[in-house]
């Protein structure tokens, strides 16, 4: 406890902000004498503000006595800390065996915890429709047309102004390739990864983490005391909470494919969010490189500027110009395909110089599009890949050609009886019944149904008085059989969602 070898003595030589006024080892005299009294009671120790009230001397800093404790805690062998009160004891504190476990981990079983923590904040997307945590390879990562956060490995990381960083070379190698193939959606990826500096930080605490675990669940085999459990378990949670906001703080480079050919932008992103979904969102929705709304003026820049050799013709399909906004990094990040049809369908003050209208389809023979729709008219439109995207001039021309011509004010009746009205001709009834089936590829149904969705039952259910019905058919078949947790699951969702009918049976 004291003398010139004693711990505390060690610590304040090795911190002058402590040495200078022994401010350890003035501390660990008040508990020592100020605990020893409560050693054979049930409430061991001295409370936290007994020990300031008897440690503290004119000059003293308060805040540097939790530094001070804590470095005690983790160095003395005879000291306690647990609830808030110090104390020593006759008994060795568990503190250098937690410490050795924790040095002599495998850099891997750290990964694999930090990768653990990392899977929770999968859990909470923000504004990306996905996160995918810790890919072994850019094969495991999806190539769909939905902005997706990828959250790197810990042994991927960056330092800033480390251009060729392990980090670096990962995410521009995945936003370029899927394996051995190359990426079609390469707009819709952005990686996070971690600060070189601060991931030896959370890989300390992650390993003191990991030692008071194990010391925890080898409690019989090391025969622990009360106090020494009770210390253990209070360590434990302190080392996790200092993990968690470690992860936080270690997680801060946002690494933002852009430009052709593609480039890595680093962008830092900070903030009080407890989600790291939700902080590179709002970063990057701030800086503009990610999207959940994207109005009809924007959508018109692309237009006269990315798109203008596709736009020159007068008009250009919505699947072609999301297919730009999807593949080319050069182009504005959006969330999905949802943001740019709602842009699309969204209010136009000035469409006939900012905007445009859309279309069904063109008829070449007569130069006229089918079901010409105005940003002024009173309709809802169902966009699909085959909508048309169509210059204002060119609307507005066959608009005008379409209203009735007005008769000139101030003509009279004409000199006789003429021929009545001609009889307008019965209309033409359409078809009445649309009916379909299609298999969905197993490895990507979710993709496959949403774009059915989209281009299909999208047009249908926006018919006036429609009646839609829409029935999934599923079949599953196992060599080897579903196992018992698997059938289980699957019954009760199926029960849950209300299935008609579902069942497992033997073939």
């Amino acid at each position: 406890m004291d003398g010139p070898n004693a711990e505390p003595v060690k610590i304040d030589a090795g911190k002058p902000l402590f040495g200078q006024r022994s401010l350890t080892r003035r501390l660990a005299r008040t508990v020592f004498f100020g605990a020893a009294p409560t050693i054979g009671s049930a409430h061991k120790g001295l409370e936290t503000q007994r020990v300031f009230l008897g440690t503290a001397i004119p000059g003293d800093v308060p805040g540097n006595f939790h530094s001070a404790l804590a470095a005690l805690a983790d160095r003395a062998t005879y000291f306690y800390s647990a609830g808030g009160r110090y104390w020593y004891d006759l008994q060795a504190n568990i503190s250098r065996r937690a410490k050795d476990l924790a040095e002599r981990l495998h850099a891997e079983d750290v990964y694999a915890e930090i990768a653990r923590r990392l899977n929770d904040q999968a859990k909470t997307r923000g504004a990306f429709a996905g996160v995918h945590v810790c890919p072994e390879d850019a094969a495991d990562i999806p190539d769909i047309d939905e902005a997706r956060l990828v959250i790197l490995h810990p042994k991927l990381n960056y330092k800033r102004g480390v251009s060729d960083s392990d980090a670096v070379e990962f995410a521009k190698g995945a936003a370029e390739h899927r394996g051995a193939a190359n990426r079609t959606h390469r707009n819709m990826l952005v990686y996070l990864a971690g600060d070189r500096d601060r991931m030896e930080e959370l890989e300390r605490s992650v390993r003191e983490y990991l030692g008071w675990s194990e010391i925890l669940a080898r409690e019989d085999d090391l025969d622990l005391t009360t106090s020494q459990r009770n210390q253990a378990t209070e360590r434990r949670m302190k080392a996790g909470e200092t993990a968690g906001a470690r992860l936080l703080g270690a997680y801060q480079w946002a690494l933002v494919p852009t430009g052709q050919p593609i480039e890595i932008q680093p962008t830092k992103v900070e903030g009080q969010a407890a989600s790291l979904a939700e902080r590179v969102s709002r970063r990057l929705g701030n800086d503009g490189a990610l999207a959940v709304q994207h109005a009809p003026p924007a959508i018109r820049h692309q237009l006269d500027t990315a798109a203008a050799k596709l736009w020159a013709d007068g008009h250009m399909t919505v699947g072609a110009l999301w297919r730009l906004y999807a593949e080319y990094p050069y182009m504005p990040r959006l969330r999905d395909r949802a943001v740019l049809d709602a842009g699309l369908t969204g209010p136009q003050l000035l469409w006939e110089q900012e905007g445009f209208a859309l279309a069904d389809g063109y008829d070449e023979a007569s130069g006229k599009y089918r079901a010409l729709v105005l940003p002024t008219d009173d309709m809802t439109v169902a966009v699909t890949d085959s909508t048309l995207i169509v210059r204002p001039e060119r609307a507005s021309a066959q608009r005008a050609t379409e209203l009735p011509e007005v008769p000139p004010e101030g003509a009279g009746p004409g000199p006789g009886p003429g021929p009545g009205p001609e009889r307008p001709p019965p209309p033409v009834r359409g078809k009445t019944r649309f009916f379909g089936s299609k298999r969905l590829q197993a490895d990507r149904y979710a993709t496959d149904f949403k774009k059915l969705a989209d281009e299909v039952l999208g047009p249908l259910g926006a018919t006036p008085d429609v009646t839609l019905h829409v029935t999934i058919e599923i079949e599953a078949t196992a060599p080897g059989g579903f196992d018992d947790s698997k059938v289980r699951t699957v019954a009760e969702n199926a029960a849950t969602l209300k299935f008609e009918q579902s069942g497992f049976e033997e073939s």
